[in-house]
């Protein structure tokens, strides 16, 4: 049975039909167009839109079929695929706002409903969707921002820098030192510690007993 995988960083929008091998083109242009256009191409289409808000990733249904028969049917390929369709979607999504600072509304909503550990999130962030704006921002080819021209990549990171800060001060879980104080062997070790502690102070009671009752 066909199982449709990618990783879970952010909020996807899946289409109605999820297996690749099984759609069909007209469905497949029918859910697109409703997407991108609403209601004014497909009048009598019904989306599945349940629980879907303007922040999430649309994962168009030809964006799978493709995948699919691009990698000939082999999963793990299309895992990685996807994982790089998503990371840019995403990263179009987020040099989109204007003024580009409200991205971080973008992050703040994914990062809220991320249910891994948020350490890697923000990693991800950093080393993957920061690079793949980089080279959106610096690339005319690549320019879909036209409206943030004037904003240069240097600044962009700055905000993008700056709100990875402030999860990791807000968020002690991404802090390594809450890690620390959490593990299970720092709780024994101190443990240990507090009973030798008692029971030199036993030992040193207990010689100071014995000296008084020789005097």
């Amino acid at each position: 049975m066909y199982q449709l995988k990618f990783h879970d960083f952010f909020r996807v929008h899946l289409p109605k039909n999820k297996d690749p091998e099984n759609m069909d083109w007209t469905e497949v242009f029918l859910e697109e167009s409703k997407l991108i256009y609403g209601d004014q191409i497909t009048v009598n289409y019904e989306l599945d839109e349940s629980g879907k808000t303007i922040f999430d990733i649309d994962l168009y249904p030809s964006f799978i079929y493709t995948s699919w028969h691009f990698n000939k049917g082999n999963p793990s390929a299309q895992f990685q695929d996807l994982n790089h369709t998503i990371d840019k979607l995403f990263s179009e999504k987020l040099l989109r706002f204007n003024p580009i600072y409200r991205c971080t509304g973008l992050l703040d909503y994914h990062f809220h409903y991320y249910k891994g550990k948020k350490s890697l999130f923000l990693s991800h962030i950093k080393h993957q969707i920061l690079p793949i704006c980089k080279t959106k921002m610096e690339n005319p080819k690549d320019k879909i921002i036209p409206q943030n021209q004037h904003i240069t990549f240097e600044n962009f990171e700055k905000i993008i820098d700056e709100w990875i800060h402030l999860q990791s001060k807000v968020n002690p879980k991404t802090n390594i030192l809450w890690k620390l104080k959490n593990f299970k062997w720092v709780e024994i070790l101190g443990l240990m510690v507090a009973v030798l502690a008692l029971l030199l102070a036993l030992i040193i009671d207990w010689d100071k007993l014995v000296e008084a009752f020789k005097n």
